[in-house]
């Protein structure tokens, strides 16, 4: 699955206003999502438009994805909701090595490797999408290379008062850099996984 990484020349998380980690340099706000995500010249960039096609209209849901949760399972991060949780399939077994009620599992996942968190409702009715995606190496030094995107249930990127909620999220970091020793990741608890 090729999702657009190249070198060139909330995000579910509750926001915070704290000041951004050293390394942290937030994306050139454009607010188009259809255009790429690049930073200062000779920065790695990701492929917003590629990577939102690629799970556009539950596309998370087939070939590619691993589902890497039995049934919703209650979020970590938003107190009352839940989510149901896909993996890129060549990633699902380094991210298994993450637990969320431990840490230092040491996995690390190869750029292009994607988590989409289906936040849904009571109904099992997804409210909205979050979505991770691994870019290649010097996109987001400070948080792993990850680029971070919420989206509408259809993966259409929301928009608050700061722009699209796409790119190098600064809501993000409070929540994933004490996971460092895990990627930067939470995964999925034990209980919650489907049967191998």
């Amino acid at each position: 699955m090729s999702l657009g990484l190249a070198a060139t020349g909330a995000s579910g998380c509750d926001p915070f206003n704290e000041p951004e980690p050293a390394g942290f340099e937030q994306r050139p706000g454009s607010g188009d999502p259809t255009t790429d995500d690049a930073g200062a010249a000779g920065q790695a960039e990701v492929d917003q438009a590629a990577v939102l096609a690629s799970i556009a209209n539950g596309g998370y849901r087939g070939a590619g994805f691993t589902h890497a949760t039995r049934v919703p399972c209650a979020s970590a991060v938003a107190t009352g909701s839940f989510v149901d949780e896909w993996v890129s399939s060549d990633s699902y077994a380094e991210y298994s090595k993450v637990q969320p009620d431990a840490s230092d599992s040491g996995a690390h996942l190869p750029a292009g490797s994607m988590i989409v968190r289906a936040v849904v409702d009571a109904d099992a009715d997804v409210a909205r999408l979050t979505i991770m995606l691994k870019g290649p190496a010097g996109y987001n030094p400070a948080l792993g290379d990850w680029w971070f995107a919420e989206t509408d249930p259809w993966g259409t990127p929301l928009t608050d008062d700061a722009g699209t909620l796409a790119g190098r999220l600064s809501d993000c970091y409070a929540c994933h850099v004490p996971r460092g020793g895990d990627d930067f990741l939470f995964g999925v608890p034990l209980d919650d996984r489907p049967p191998d």
